[in-house]
């Protein structure tokens, strides 16, 4: 961000959310790097780790500027400007395609054992398929059917019915699995375990959580149903790569 503008906002008496926007609005737009950067998805991630420069920055500011709080805030503010300017370090330098030092530095893998991780494509189809289990037909009549829902979901992964309609199938009976022999006092720490065949146990944890998030959330006036929770955000992300 440049720092004139910065400058341009000192003395102005700015909400959170207004000193969000102009910082985060200030930053580098997708025009700007065409001829640094050919790549479109180059690009995008310039752009999103500007944008979460910016909003540290301007959190970090807008913070400072209240001096009338107890003195473990300085502590937690100075916190907060190292991690600041560790992210805005490594940013800069993963913009240059250059490695990460300080933040964004991943984990030693022989420090550690990693955590089974979910990749992209397959979290989708995790998503959809708890969509469709989050379909009621007498509340979510925009879909006519089941088949209609899956219909869609194969048009959003790119697949077909039919193996969208197997996926549930094993999703189903695996998750039946899963639960009977963690209720029988099973500890399970095995996250590359496949039940059914076909799905680990992080993979079913991940699918457990989001439809329980969605059913235990508070009902609306509207009485907006789960499925109707979650379909907004799905059809969303449906031409994205998440």
């Amino acid at each position: 961000m440049a720092g004139n503008e910065i400058t341009d906002l000192e003395g102005q008496n700015l909400t959170l959310e207004e000193r969000i926007i102009k910082y985060v609005s200030a930053g580098p737009k997708d025009s700007d790097l065409e001829e640094i950067y050919p790549d479109a998805a180059d690009r995008n991630r310039v752009v999103n780790r500007s944008r979460i420069s910016a909003l540290l920055s301007a959190v970090f500011d807008h913070a400072s500027e209240d001096q009338t709080e107890m003195e473990i805030k300085s502590h937690e503010l100075d916190h907060f400007a190292e991690i600041q300017r560790s992210f805005s370090h490594d940013a800069e330098r993963l913009d240059n395609a250059l490695e990460a030092e300080l933040l964004l530095v991943p984990a030693g893998r022989e420090a550690m054992q990693p955590k089974k991780l979910i990749q992209a494509k397959r979290k989708r189809l995790l998503r959809w398929l708890v969509l469709i289990q989050l379909w009621n037909p007498a509340k979510d009549t925009e879909f006519s059917s089941q088949k209609a829902l899956m219909k869609e979901a194969a048009a959003a992964l790119g697949s077909s019915e039919g193996a969208v309609k197997t996926a549930l199938s094993q999703l189903g009976s695996a998750m039946q699995e899963y639960r009977q022999r963690s209720s029988f006092g099973r500890t399970i720490t095995d996250p590359t375990e496949r039940w059914g065949g076909r799905f680990s146990s992080v993979e079913l944890d991940f699918c457990r959580d989001l439809e329980a998030f969605c059913r235990e959330l508070p009902a609306s006036p509207d009485n907006i149903s789960p499925f109707a929770l979650l379909k907004p955000a799905l059809f969303g992300l449906r031409d994205k790569p998440l």
